[in-house]
């Protein structure tokens, strides 16, 4: 989308050296990559003004509709939920039920956080992804958060109502910044890109 810390993730999953990465900037690229990472640094609103100006908004519907992995990052998880209430409210893509809200605090979520205050859970296959969340910190910087009322595979909730992480299916939303998490940043794309968790 041209939005976001593209740079620090290609260098993230590109240390990984088996696993081309290249950014996809035309839709024509879309169809030939076996997962995709949205990562973000940008409001919710301004991100899906972009996606619908290239006319997007299908074809990424499509690839979660595909069943290949899809990671939001930030505000590329935020606009997988139904809407966002950011910059006056605005639609989002809608594969993730759940709105995106202000924090209920006066000021951002940003630094560190303790993964283990989390309220974290999973289906069984999940166990090896939630020990390894439990066990880590993770580096946030955000004044919104996705709230949902339904379950997901994978969810770990931060000041209660709020995902720090979800998984549905191929979907992956990280409000925390993997590429910034040093190293439980890798480890995450390493469980993103390789685990046998779907």
């Amino acid at each position: 989308m041209g939005l976001g810390n593209i740079f620090s993730v290609f260098r993230a999953i590109n240390r990984f050296g088996s696993v081309e990465v290249i950014r996809v900037d035309c839709l024509e690229k879309l169809p030939n990559v076996e997962a995709l990472v949205l990562p973000g640094v940008s409001s919710t609103k301004k991100y899906m003004e972009r996606i619908r100006q290239r006319k997007w908004q299908g074809p990424l519907k499509l690839f979660v509709r595909s069943k290949k992995p899809i990671l939001g990052i930030c505000s590329g998880f935020q606009v997988l939920s139904d809407w966002s209430d950011e910059d006056g409210g605005c639609q989002g893509l809608g594969v993730i039920p759940g709105n995106t809200v202000k924090l209920s605090r006066e000021f951002s979520n940003t630094g560190w956080l303790e993964c283990k205050n989390f309220a974290t859970k999973g289906s069984k296959k999940m166990l090896g992804l939630e020990s390894m969340f439990t066990e880590s910190r993770a580096y946030f910087n955000h004044s919104y958060g996705v709230r949902s009322d339904h379950t997901f595979d994978f969810e770990s909730k931060f000041s209660g109502p709020y995902f720090a992480l979800l998984i549905a299916n191929n979907i992956w939303g990280a409000q925390f910044h993997p590429e910034c998490s040093q190293k439980f940043g890798h480890e995450f794309f390493r469980s993103f890109l390789f685990g046998k968790i779907f």
